[in-house]
């Protein structure tokens, strides 16, 4: 073992305002056997000026420090006590308030006044959340991959000046939930570089329950004891499972804090502190990497000093809110020592100058059992080491029970030796070493009786005899393997007794855990022991990996969920049980399902299981309430049928049923209560629907009685039944109807499929016809050209009349009364205020001239009708050289006049009539002797 193994932290120094150049501590300290000392100690060191031998002047100084009173703590009398101690110094360098130049100049300047710069630490505690520092940390050190950055310049500052000196890095030991503490190493180690040692704090507190501060009680009692006794082997479990497996090979490591820490109950203190600080500090001759320890402090108060520096060391001041105990001491002896310092010191005088040390076996010690955080836990009564070198060997023994324990004590001292031994109730709150019960310098009997809760230092001049020749264990298997595996170490036969690391005493162990596993055997029962390391690497199982969370883990058939890996990490692999690989999983089928991750190392974790359930989709079929073809003013109920969460039809409506009216095709979406959506069939509708039906009205809608000048007309290509008013016109479904009637007329067509519209109606107004009758003032015969009659029409208010001849228009002829002069049938056209016209009846008028047979003349006209030409010839006439041919209109307007002659009794000529306008004429034939008249019409114009 290392000479310089046993240190104290000298924190409390400036805390307490005591200088290092006090005379008590040059007094008292040495007795203490320390071999190394820390300067400045704690968190403090992140605020030291070295210059000054005291805090730096920052606005950002914690509050802890600003009302300390300033004494002269600088490097000068720090190397007081070193020199008082002949022990090594152990600087903390301040990197959160000063510079690498400035500290560099620090080491410097010690090591010119005589201070050895061997072992350097790099800082305080930079894993703590929401301490007096926390601030100015976070915001040099945001992470630890940050801080080992920086710490690897500093190393490499170090070395360059004191290449022989051993840098430290701060390490976090894992005690508590605080994440940062948990993330520490495992961010810094893989960035350091050029460290030389890792160091820890390692407190804990007298039960589990007391490192998260939740058990908020004042209360103390022996029944605390068991479990409080258990922590320093509950502390060695965590750090040698957790932390030092991290730890590169080349590294040393420093404990360069440890003690009992408990603010929820009055544990410090009392003797069974003392007890629970010699166990602990024992744990770490364990590992043989661990080359300085440190207990925190050399003085102080009862809490945590191993030296009263004052009379009143159970008024805790500002030591960090610890509880008093209710009956603690008046008064304290001042500078005398705690209880960790009676502890400590008869381990600080068992380890100096030696160079060996082995753990002692009891094979009759029993078990204490106790709780840890539930479960039931047990570790020896006795737990000692053995410590020698060429000419002596010492012992430490505690006895952490009740019960006063024998033991033989010649395996170890044959030839027997002294002892000394310290004892007292574990509840006594100590005062001074005084009032411990302290036996010394007695003859060592072969049988020792170890009192309950004491502490034994035994010694001689006997040594071991030599050890055994080493043998090297063998594995039965590979010794890298994953978490929950195991490997079975075989130390070998031959051997009296066995020791593992692990507490076993067989010649074969299972590994199960990440580390080095030694093993201890001897060949004589009290001898040297020979030993053997094999390092076993245990690969962590990944984390377990968790599926997201789904809110409704199942799914309808034909869809699909995906599962996805929460918090997934890109150094891990996965696999699920349904064959997918990476991060996520779609999934097709109901089952359960559960993903793998797997580390780079092969060590793989699978999820619990999440149940996905795949539902059927629901098949809506609809039904119809009539036929689905259907004419345009019916309609029909569409059904989608029950027992269905909800309805979404594909025109937008919602519910079991919708009323169709129109062509289409219809779906309906359904949900059953699984929120499963299914689509019937499609249900097609067919509305057939005739075009609005629309008359065509072909000629007035108002005209004449008699006349049907107008015809309606219906849409091409439907079947039709007119109707007049609310009476179906029967017969008439013809699409074009002639009304004779006054009266509001409608059609209704039919298509094929029977559907129907009707129209509106249209109103046609048939006006009656005027009377007309012709009465006759005079005969109805008379001579042409020597009589006349006059005839007369039937008169009506607002009427206009126009008189014929023949059926011809007489021009000029629209009086009441017309005249005639020639024989003919005679009408007239009446027409009243609506237009309406009517012809009379003829009234014939007869030519009643009387001429001899025999003298009788004739007279002819072609063509008659005429339009340009007439042509008149005349027979059985007298001789006549100044005949005349006289056109006249019937008013007896001469038109047109031609003379000729007559000779041998006959006559031809061609009248030209081209200027003549349409109408009935009277041609008359003149003579001296003879007058006659024929009726000429002109047409075709």
């Amino acid at each position: 073992m290392y000479t310089d193994w046993m240190g104290f932290n000298g924190q409390n120094m400036i805390r307490d305002s005591i200088g290092w150049d006090n005379p008590y501590l040059l007094a008292n300290l040495p007795l203490l056997h320390p071999k190394n000392l820390r300067y400045p100690g704690g968190g403090l060191a992140n605020w030291w000026d070295w210059h000054k031998g005291w805090f730096v002047d920052r606005t950002d100084l914690p509050e802890a420090y600003k009302g300390l009173k300033q004494l002269n703590n600088s490097l000068e009398n720090y190397k007081k006590v070193l020199d008082a101690c002949h022990a090594n110094a152990i600087l903390v360098v301040n990197m959160i308030s000063s510079t690498v130049q400035d500290q560099m100049a620090m080491l410097r300047y010690a090591d010119s006044i005589g201070i050895k710069v061997k072992l350097v630490e790099l800082g305080n505690e930079f894993y703590l959340e929401g301490g007096d520092d926390s601030i100015a940390i976070m915001e040099t050190f945001p992470t630890p991959e940050v801080y080992a950055a920086v710490a690897s310049e500093w190393c490499d500052s170090i070395h360059k000046y004191f290449p022989k000196a051993k840098v430290a890095a701060q390490g976090a030991f894992n005690r508590n939930r605080a994440q940062r503490r948990i993330t520490w190493d495992e961010g810094m180690l893989p960035v350091l570089k050029g460290e030389d040692v890792i160091s820890y704090h390692s407190y804990m507190s007298a039960a589990a329950a007391d490192e998260y501060y939740d058990n908020d009680t004042s209360e103390f009692t022996n029944a605390d004891l068991p479990e409080m006794l258990f922590r320093p082997f509950k502390m060695w479990q965590l750090m040698s499972t957790e932390d030092l497996p991290l730890i590169p090979e080349k590294d040393e490591v420093w404990i360069s804090e440890y003690n009992l820490r408990d603010k929820t109950r009055p544990s410090q203190g009392c003797w069974a502190h003392g007890l629970f600080v010699a166990t602990q500090t024992m744990q770490y001759l364990n590992d043989t990497r661990i080359t300085h320890i440190a207990c925190h402090s050399m003085d102080g108060t009862a809490v945590d000093g191993a030296l009263f520096f004052t009379s009143t060391g159970y008024d805790y001041g500002n030591a960090g809110h610890f509880i008093p105990p209710p009956n603690a001491p008046a008064s304290t002896q001042y500078w005398g020592k705690t209880t960790v310092g009676i502890t400590l010191q008869m381990l600080g005088l068992a380890v100096k100058n030696m160079t060996f040390t082995s753990p002692l076996e009891f094979k009759q010690s029993p078990m204490i059992g106790a709780t840890d955080n539930g479960d039931s836990v047990y570790y020896p009564a006795l737990y000692g080491w053995a410590f020698s070198n060429d000419d002596s060997t010492q012992a430490v023994v505690v006895n952490l029970s009740g019960t006063d324990l024998k033991i033989n004590t010649e395996y170890v001292f044959p030839e027997g030796g002294s002892y000394e031994r310290y004892k007292a109730d574990p509840l006594l709150y100590v005062w001074h070493d005084g009032s411990v019960t302290h036996k010394t310098n007695a003859n060592l009997p072969s049988t020792l009786t170890l009192k309950a809760y004491s502490i034994t230092r035994m010694y001689s001049h006997t040594i071991p005899p030599p050890p055994p020749a080493a043998r090297r264990m063998g594995a039965k298997g590979p010794t890298t393997f994953c978490q929950g595996d195991s490997v079975q170490l075989n130390a070998g036969s031959g051997y009296v007794y066995y020791l593992w690391s692990t507490g076993d005493t067989t010649q074969k162990i299972w590994a199960k855990n990440d580390g080095d596993y030694w093993v201890r055997v001897r060949t004589v029962t009290n001898g040297y022991w020979s030993a053997d390391t094999m390092h076993i690497t245990v690969h962590p199982l990944p984390e377990k990996p968790v599926i997201n969370n789904i809110p409704n883990p199942s799914f309808c058939s034909g869809d699909t969920i995906t599962l996805s890996v929460k918090k997934p990490k890109n150094t891990l692999s996965y696999s699920w049980s349904k064959g997918d690989l990476g991060t996520t999983a779609i999934i097709t089928k109901g089952d359960n399902y559960t993903v793998t991750a797997t580390s780079e190392f092969g060590c793989s974790n699978t999820s619990d299981e999440v149940s996905i359930k795949k539902y059927a989709l629901p098949k809506p079929i609809i039904t119809s309430s009539a036929a689905t073809e259907f004419c345009w003013n019916q309609s029909v109920t569409l059904d989608a049928g029950s027992g269905f969460k909800s309805y979404s039809w594909s025109n937008g409506k919602v519910g079991q049923t919708i009323n169709v009216t129109s062509s289409g095709t219809f779906t309906c979406t359904v949900k059953n209560n699984n929120n499963c959506e299914g689509t019937s069939p499609a249900a097609i509708t067919t509305v057939h629907t005739p075009a609005d039906p629309v008359i065509t009205i072909s000629g007035p809608t108002e005209f004449c009685d008699g006349t049907s000048p107008t015809s309606l007309q219906a849409n091409k290509g439907y079947n039709y039944q007119w109707q007049k008013g609310s009476n179906i016109l029967d017969g008439e479904t013809n699409r074009k109807y002639y009304p004779v009637n006054d009266a509001n007329f409608s059609v209704t067509i039919t298509d094929d499929w029977g559907c129907s519209k009707k129209s509106s109606a249209v109103t046609m107004i048939v006006n009656p016809l005027p009377s007309a009758k012709i009465s006759v003032t005079g005969g109805k015969s008379i001579c042409i050209g020597l009589e006349t009659t006059k005839l007369n029409v039937k008169t009506c208010t607002g009427c206009s009349y126009q008189w014929k001849l023949a059926g011809i228009n007489i021009a000029g002829a629209t009086s009441k009364s017309y005249t005639a002069a020639l024989a003919g049938d005679f009408t007239y056209e009446v027409t009243d205020v609506n237009e309406c016209s009517v012809v009379s009846s003829p009234v014939s008028i007869l030519n009643d001239c009387r001429i001899e047979e025999e003298k009788k003349a004739y007279l002819s006209l072609y063509p008659n009708p005429a339009t340009s030409v007439v042509h008149v010839s005349v027979s059985n006439l007298e001789e006549a050289s100044n005949a005349s041919i006289v056109i006249s209109n019937l008013l007896g307007d001469v038109m047109k006049q031609e003379n000729f002659s007559i000779e041998n009794g006959t006559a031809s000529l061609d009248i030209a009539v081209d200027q003549l306008i349409n109408g009935m004429y009277l041609l008359t034939l003149q003579t001296t002797s003879a007058i006659f008249s024929q009726p000429l019409l002109i047409g075709g114009k």
